[in-house]
Protein backbone atom coordinates (compact mmCIF):
# COMPACT_ATOMS: atom_id res chain seq x y z
CA UNK A 1 0.00 0.00 0.00
CA UNK A 2 2.54 2.10 0.90
CA UNK A 3 4.48 1.78 -2.62
CA UNK A 4 1.50 2.33 -4.13
CA UNK A 5 0.79 5.86 -2.29
CA UNK A 6 4.26 7.06 -3.24
CA UNK A 7 3.50 6.44 -6.90
CA UNK A 8 0.18 8.05 -6.62
CA UNK A 9 1.68 10.93 -4.74
CA UNK A 10 3.89 11.79 -7.73
CA UNK A 11 1.13 13.12 -9.37
CA UNK A 12 -1.85 14.20 -7.03
CA UNK A 13 -1.54 15.53 -3.37
CA UNK A 14 -2.49 13.11 -1.12
CA UNK A 15 -2.99 11.61 2.82
CA UNK A 16 -2.72 7.86 3.28
CA UNK A 17 -4.80 6.89 6.28
CA UNK A 18 -3.67 3.47 8.04
CA UNK A 19 -6.45 1.36 9.81
CA UNK A 20 -5.33 -1.66 12.36
CA UNK A 21 -2.33 -3.04 13.80
CA UNK A 22 -0.12 -5.49 13.71
CA UNK A 23 3.45 -7.21 13.45
CA UNK A 24 4.08 -5.48 10.16
CA UNK A 25 3.66 -2.00 11.48
CA UNK A 26 6.95 -1.00 12.19
CA UNK A 27 8.57 -2.24 9.11
CA UNK A 28 5.58 -0.20 7.54
CA UNK A 29 6.71 2.77 9.39
CA UNK A 30 10.29 2.40 8.41
CA UNK A 31 9.69 2.15 4.86
CA UNK A 32 7.56 5.36 4.89
CA UNK A 33 10.35 7.01 6.37
CA UNK A 34 12.39 5.64 3.49
CA UNK A 35 10.05 6.71 0.71
CA UNK A 36 10.08 10.33 2.41
CA UNK A 37 6.38 10.03 3.05
CA UNK A 38 6.57 11.41 6.76
CA UNK A 39 3.61 13.67 7.45
CA UNK A 40 1.77 12.17 4.50
CA UNK A 41 0.76 9.18 6.21
CA UNK A 42 -1.46 8.58 9.16
CA UNK A 43 -1.03 5.57 11.21
CA UNK A 44 -4.25 5.46 13.00
CA UNK A 45 -3.94 1.80 14.80
CA UNK A 46 -6.24 -0.45 15.81
CA UNK A 47 -10.21 1.55 15.55
CA UNK A 48 -13.12 -0.15 16.77
CA UNK A 49 -15.48 2.38 15.03
CA UNK A 50 -14.01 2.98 11.48
CA UNK A 51 -16.59 4.17 9.92
CA UNK A 52 -15.80 7.89 10.14
CA UNK A 53 -12.40 7.29 8.67
CA UNK A 54 -14.52 5.28 5.43
CA UNK A 55 -17.34 7.96 5.07
CA UNK A 56 -14.31 10.57 4.56
CA UNK A 57 -12.22 8.75 2.12
CA UNK A 58 -12.01 9.39 -0.89
CA UNK A 59 -10.70 6.07 -2.16
CA UNK A 60 -10.44 2.79 0.05
CA UNK A 61 -7.15 0.49 -1.49
CA UNK A 62 -6.72 -3.31 -0.94
CA UNK A 63 -3.70 -4.46 -2.05
CA UNK A 64 -4.57 -7.52 -0.36
CA UNK A 65 -2.52 -11.20 -1.52
CA UNK A 66 -5.41 -13.12 -0.36
CA UNK A 67 -8.99 -11.78 0.75
CA UNK A 68 -11.64 -14.32 1.28
CA UNK A 69 -14.77 -12.27 1.00
CA UNK A 70 -13.88 -9.14 0.89
CA UNK A 71 -15.72 -7.93 3.73
CA UNK A 72 -13.52 -4.38 4.46
CA UNK A 73 -14.14 -3.76 0.48
CA UNK A 74 -17.83 -4.06 1.19
CA UNK A 75 -17.61 -1.85 4.25
CA UNK A 76 -16.23 0.84 2.13
CA UNK A 77 -18.36 0.68 -0.67
CA UNK A 78 -21.19 1.01 1.67
CA UNK A 79 -19.77 4.45 2.45
CA UNK A 80 -19.74 4.64 -0.61
CA UNK A 81 -16.28 4.91 -1.34
CA UNK A 82 -14.94 3.32 -4.53
CA UNK A 83 -12.31 0.36 -4.34
CA UNK A 84 -9.41 -0.08 -5.75
CA UNK A 85 -7.90 -3.81 -4.92
CA UNK A 86 -6.52 -6.66 -6.17
CA UNK A 87 -8.49 -9.26 -7.86
CA UNK A 88 -7.82 -12.39 -5.50
CA UNK A 89 -10.12 -14.66 -3.35
CA UNK A 90 -13.64 -13.05 -3.28
CA UNK A 91 -12.85 -9.74 -4.19
CA UNK A 92 -14.11 -9.69 -7.80
CA UNK A 93 -17.13 -10.93 -6.32
CA UNK A 94 -17.99 -7.95 -3.83
CA UNK A 95 -15.97 -5.15 -6.49
CA UNK A 96 -17.21 -5.34 -9.55
CA UNK A 97 -14.92 -4.10 -11.74
CA UNK A 98 -15.57 -0.94 -13.66
CA UNK A 99 -18.90 -0.70 -11.53
CA UNK A 100 -18.04 -0.22 -8.23
CA UNK A 101 -14.13 -0.20 -8.02
CA UNK A 102 -11.45 -0.98 -10.03
CA UNK A 103 -9.54 -3.94 -10.23
CA UNK A 104 -5.90 -4.86 -10.65
CA UNK A 105 -3.70 -8.24 -11.01
CA UNK A 106 -2.14 -9.19 -7.59
CA UNK A 107 1.44 -6.87 -6.90
CA UNK A 108 0.93 -4.23 -9.80
CA UNK A 109 2.05 -1.46 -7.85
CA UNK A 110 2.15 0.69 -11.22
CA UNK A 111 -1.56 -0.09 -12.56
CA UNK A 112 -3.05 0.27 -8.99
CA UNK A 113 -1.71 3.79 -8.38
CA UNK A 114 -2.95 4.09 -11.73
CA UNK A 115 -6.22 3.38 -11.09
CA UNK A 116 -6.33 5.75 -7.61
CA UNK A 117 -5.17 8.19 -9.40
CA UNK A 118 -7.42 7.83 -12.34
CA UNK A 119 -10.22 8.07 -9.54
CA UNK A 120 -9.31 11.22 -7.69
CA UNK A 121 -8.59 13.04 -11.38
CA UNK A 122 -12.04 11.89 -13.35
CA UNK A 123 -14.88 13.33 -11.18
CA UNK A 124 -17.61 11.56 -14.05
CA UNK A 125 -16.42 7.98 -13.07
CA UNK A 126 -16.00 8.96 -9.08
CA UNK A 127 -19.13 9.61 -8.76
CA UNK A 128 -20.73 7.29 -11.02
CA UNK A 129 -18.54 4.49 -9.03
CA UNK A 130 -19.28 5.98 -5.82
CA UNK A 131 -23.36 5.91 -6.23
CA UNK A 132 -23.23 2.38 -7.68
CA UNK A 133 -20.89 1.35 -4.29
CA UNK A 134 -23.21 2.01 -1.88
CA UNK A 135 -26.61 0.51 -4.05
CA UNK A 136 -24.62 -2.83 -4.56
CA UNK A 137 -24.04 -2.82 -1.03
CA UNK A 138 -27.79 -2.21 -0.27
CA UNK A 139 -29.11 -4.67 -3.37
CA UNK A 140 -26.57 -7.84 -1.99
CA UNK A 141 -26.87 -7.27 1.61
CA UNK A 142 -29.99 -5.53 2.99
CA UNK A 143 -29.91 -4.44 6.44
CA UNK A 144 -33.26 -6.05 7.72
CA UNK A 145 -33.41 -9.25 5.93
CA UNK A 146 -29.90 -9.27 7.21
CA UNK A 147 -30.35 -8.66 10.36
CA UNK A 148 -33.49 -10.98 11.01
CA UNK A 149 -31.83 -13.72 9.66
CA UNK A 150 -28.94 -13.22 12.46
CA UNK A 151 -31.48 -12.73 15.06
CA UNK A 152 -33.03 -16.11 14.22
CA UNK A 153 -30.54 -17.97 13.91
CA UNK A 154 -28.81 -17.08 17.29
CA UNK A 155 -32.39 -18.00 18.84
CA UNK A 156 -32.41 -21.24 16.77
CA UNK A 157 -29.17 -22.02 18.76
CA UNK A 158 -30.10 -20.73 21.78
CA UNK A 159 -33.35 -22.52 21.99
CA UNK A 160 -31.36 -25.69 21.62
Amino acid sequence: MVRVFAEVRKHVPALLVLVGDGPERSRVEALVRSLELDGTVCFLGKQRNFVDVLQNADVFVQPSETESFGLAAAEALACGVPVVASRVGGVPEVVTDGEVGLLCELGDVQGMAAKVRRLLEDDALYGKLATAARARVESLWPREPTVTRYENYYRTVLAR
